[in-house]
This record gives C-alpha cells, sequence and structure tokens, in this order.
C-alpha cells in the first residue's frame, strides 16, 4: 500500500510547473518502480492545479487505455445538489463568506476540488495567431457561415444591432497532428 498524502503542499509549489513536474516525476520514476504487482495506490490530496499529479494521473488514464484505472472520491464543499459536505463545520451561509473571501480562482481548487485555469477556463484571447493570408493554408477545409439581417433597420434606435455578418472559417492539421480552426470574416 502506498498513500500519496498532498504532494503539493501550498500554492507555491502548486504554482511551479518545476515543482508540479518533480512531483510527477517522483512518481513515476520512484514509487512506479517500488509497487509490487498487487500494490495498491491511494492518492489523497486538495485538487490545486489542472497539472497536478491527480490531473496527470487522470489524464494519463483517459489516453492510455494501458494506463492504470482509478477510483475517485470527490469530495467538493458543496455537492451537485447543493449540500454543505460538513455543515456543522462550515454551513451554507459560510461556506458563501468563504467563497466571497477567497475568491472563484482558490474557491474552485481549494473547495470545490475542480481546479480552472486561471483567468477562467475560457478562450486566451493571447493564444491566439491571426493569418492574414488564407492560402497560407495548406490542405484545409473550408466553409462559409452567413449571420443574415432579419428584419428591417430601426433607424430611430441608434444602437439596433441588427446587421449581416459573415465569416469564412477553416480546419487543419500540422504535421503534429494537432487541429487548427481558421476563421476570416
Amino acid at each position: 500500500l502506498a498513500i500519496i498524502d498532498d504532494p503539493l503542499k501550498d500554492a507555491e509549489d502548486v504554482d511551479s510547473p518545476t515543482k508540479r513536474k518533480k512531483v510527477i516525476a517522483w512518481y513515476t520514476s520512484v514509487l512506479v518502480n517500488r509497487l509490487h504487482p498487487a500494490s495498491v495506490v491511494a492518492v489523497i490530496s486538495t485538487r490545486w492545479h489542472k497539472k497536478d499529479l491527480t490531473g496527470h494521473l487522470t489524464d494519463l488514464e483517459q489516453t492510455n487505455p494501458l494506463a492504470d484505472k482509478w477510483t475517485r472520491v470527490i469530495l467538493p464543499a458543496i455537492d451537485a445538489r447543493g449540500n454543505a459536505l460538513d455543515p456543522d463545520r462550515h454551513d451554507l451561509d459560510a461556506l458563501a463568506v468563504i467563497r466571497a473571501n477567497v475568491g472563484e480562482y482558490d474557491w474552485s481548487r481549494l473547495w470545490m476540488q475542480s481546479p480552472v485555469t486561471l483567468g477562467g477556463n475560457m478562450l486566451n484571447p493571447e493564444g491566439i495567431v491571426c493569418h492574414a493570408d488564407p492560402e497560407a493554408m495548406p490542405q484545409t477545409t473550408y466553409v462559409r457561415f452567413w449571420d443574415l439581417a432579419s428584419t428591417a433597420k430601426d433607424f430611430a434606435n441608434p444602437n439596433d444591432p441588427d446587421y449581416t455578418a459573415g465569416a469564412l472559417c477553416g480546419l487543419t492539421k500540422d504535421s503534429a497532428g494537432l487541429y487548427h480552426f481558421w476563421v476570416k470574416h
């Protein structure tokens, strides 16, 4: 039996890619080599980061059919039915105050066991690369979309949002097999 208890101790460790990788390397190069075929491993940890040890093991399980299968016990502060995990310690009112005080980022990862990317899980506009020439994207499948204005313009309303818009979208794969979605409007 191997019990891994909070392999990353605090936000400083967790927010360091080097320390996260070091924990994963310890797991794969030290612990796994010492396990007997009938060994059981338990990882007990707060889900601090999408790329923490638990995230790594989950990703591995989902992408490699030969990887270990894990049983997850996830204990969020508030369950899917809206009940507090331990109402004698933190009832829903107390949890609302904690959430307001720690903010959504720490609330999600520390209290709900559902880490998000800093800044949210939405598309990061800084990661978008713009190409002015669609011809520079060989072997691309294109489709054009149109959103046609469906009503007459309301000249009395200067903020009338009805207008026609179109986009040329393309999908291609790079040499690594990653998909790229292109939009020209």
